[in-house]
């Protein structure tokens, strides 16, 4: 039943898993009447359901993200614009301010920082996020809005709090892509909207037009991790173990 006129009477915190609250409203014409509220509603588990970050992502915060893999000498600074990225979104956020998360080396853990940071903003903030691959994002311009939803999709993505552009550089060098790139980064960046781009390539040597890349270097603060491939580490220490468990078994 829907109402267009109701008026709040109280509402109260409950423990429950899946409700958060009970709400008492007074509605024209019909009289008081009492909701259970869902606290997933506006909690950072259901909102990190919708950012269409990658499933094996979706629940990994800072202590998940090993630092071990990279020198210690070449993580400090990194360490500290993460945290102020953190702690201080709210600056962040007043100033249209991102970040650039760029390694030459594949696998050094850009996407799964990206993905850290956002989960780590939806536990302190009642933000939307959405994360998508530049690839993705062209793919949805090419197939057009032939659709309701399709329209609300991109303008989701276009208006977010933060958006994570991951793997700025892999796309085709072709006019219509800048086009499309222009109109979403131009319009982040006239409205002040956090962006967090993932790249192999420095922003400065991107290959589209440098109309994008000046507001690239202008929106975000640039954040450089080691040239380490934490994949093919973590590929090596689970080939290892897993022949170190036959081993074991064999001369069991």
């Amino acid at each position: 039943m829907s109402h267009s006129n109701k008026t709040l009477l109280y509402r109260q915190s409950i423990e429950d898993k899946v409700y958060s609250s009970i709400a008492a409203y007074e509605i024209d014409g019909y009289g008081k009447a009492e909701f259970a509220e869902h606290g997933s509603r506006t909690s950072g588990t259901f909102r990190r359901a919708y950012t269409m970050m990658p499933f094996e992502y979706m629940e990994k915060t800072s202590k998940d993200f090993d630092w071990s893999f990279y020198p210690v000498t070449e993580t400090e600074g990194i360490k500290e614009i993460i945290n102020k990225f953190i702690v201080n979104f709210d600056k962040f956020r007043e100033e249209g301010k991102g970040l650039y998360i760029y390694s030459k080396a594949k696998g050094s853990g850009k996407t799964l920082l990206s993905c850290v940071l956002a989960n780590e903003l939806l536990e302190r903030k009642s933000i939307n996020i959405k994360f998508i691959t530049v690839l993705d994002f062209i793919e949805m311009t090419k197939k057009g809005f032939k659709s309701d939803k399709a329209v609300e999709d991109m303008e989701n993505i276009r208006n977010a709090t933060v958006l994570i552009l991951d793997d700025i550089g892999v796309q085709m060098s072709k006019e219509w892509v800048d086009s499309v790139l222009y109109r979403l980064i131009n319009h982040r960046a006239s409205n002040k909207l956090v962006t967090i781009f993932t790249s192999n390539i420095k922003a400065e040597n991107l290959k589209i037009d440098d109309r994008i890349t000046q507001r690239i270097e202008k929106m975000t603060i640039p954040l450089y991790l080691p040239e380490v491939s934490v994949r093919k580490q973590l590929t090596e220490q689970e080939n290892n173990n897993f022949l170190s468990n036959i081993t074991c078994s064999l001369e069991s």
